[in-house]
């Protein structure tokens, strides 16, 4: 069943996966070029664009590194040192 709760028969199952498969394969090339071509005009640097998907050593991102830490600073207003040291 679709989101519009459409029934689809075995037979129609399976090249709508594809169809699905390939839209959003489409839409990771999109976004990527358009982080790549914001990079090569000079709108933003790389490491701005691509930093919260770097992996650490520990196998997490950036990103998953940073995002609790970032939602805490907003609820309870003001930023905890980073790794313990006072500014």
């Amino acid at each position: 069943m679709t989101k519009q709760r459409i029934q689809r028969t075995p037979a129609q199952v399976k090249p709508a996966l594809a169809a699905e498969e390939r839209r959003r394969w489409l839409a990771l090339l999109l976004v990527i070029k358009a982080k790549l071509e914001a990079v090569e005009s000079g709108i933003i640097t790389f490491e701005e664009e691509f930093l919260a998907h770097v992996v650490m050593p520990d196998g997490r991102t950036v990103l998953q590194h940073v995002q609790v830490p970032i939602e805490r600073a907003y609820i309870e207003g003001h930023v905890r040192p980073l790794l313990g040291l006072e500014a």
